[in-house]
């Protein structure tokens, strides 16, 4: 590579990762905020006292907290219910420890060792364990390697009005790590408000598949795609789907599973 274009490179590299920081920094601007903080705490409150109750499981402590988020902000709201979610998975293991029933599916092995050591007094030590796995979990959502999976199709194919294709993929592109791909096609009816859904290979659904990988792309996409289909043979026509995904994708971006 000539000097002139190195130096240009590594200039638009510099610009990059400045712009990165900047988001970076902008984001925890907004998360650590007195009032977000207070609902993390909230949030894993709640969480904690959904997953001692056996049977109930994060999910489910969700879906019935749910309601607590309809007058909030959308970065307020998803704080909670992901703080809500974290917190039922470690209270989860703590009836796991201390009584030998697990507030979740989660939480299953950790009855195996941990309700034995309780019996024989060393109930922190267990309990000491599941807390550090629970927040070394949760600083793994800074690491690099996770993002969102841009499904796309499983919001095309809701019956209800929805963004158009190109507007949702604008907005995850920048954090997709991974990309379960199928395609739709998709009828609405202004007058009587019907839509109508049915799967389609992505050749020919209503996500322009090579558009949107090339904007992936863009952003630095590496990933792998998983290719789905439902109904009819769904492992043929994922089979065609993967040999369509090797026919538009570069070369050194080929990888489908």
């Amino acid at each position: 590579m000539p000097a002139k274009h190195f130096r240009q490179a590594r200039l638009v590299a510099g610009f990059e990762c400045r712009d990165h920081f900047l988001m970076l920094g902008d984001g925890f601007g907004h998360i650590l905020s007195f009032n977000h903080i207070l609902l993390m705490m909230i949030g894993a409150t709640l969480g904690i006292l959904v997953g001692v109750l056996p049977g109930l499981g994060a999910p489910n402590g969700v879906s019935l907290l749910l309601p607590l988020t309809f007058s909030m902000d959308p970065i307020s709201a998803i704080i909670l219910l992901s703080c809500i979610y974290w917190g039922a998975l470690f209270g989860g293991s703590t009836t796991s420890i201390l009584f030998n029933i697990p507030g979740g599916t989660s939480s299953v092995a950790t009855a195996f060792d941990g309700y034995p050591m309780a019996k024989t007094d060393q109930t922190s030590q267990p309990l000491t364990r599941a807390f550090a796995s629970f927040i070394s979990m949760i600083l793994s959502f800074a690491l690099a390697s996770v993002g969102i999976n841009a499904d796309l199709g499983n919001l095309i194919r809701l019956h209800r009005p929805v963004e158009h294709w190109q507007e949702m993929m604008g907005k995850v592109a920048p954090y997709a790590k991974y990309w379960h791909v199928k395609n739709y096609t998709r009828t609405e009816d202004p007058a009587s408000g019907v839509i109508v859904t049915h799967p389609a290979p992505l050749e020919s659904g209503i996500i322009n598949y090579r558009s949107a990988i090339r904007m992936a792309l863009a952003h630095g996409f590496s990933s792998p795609f998983l290719c789905e289909h439902y109904g009819g043979d769904g492992l043929s026509v994922s089979a065609a789907n993967r040999e369509y995904l090797r026919r538009i994708l570069p070369r050194d971006q080929g990888q489908t599973s």
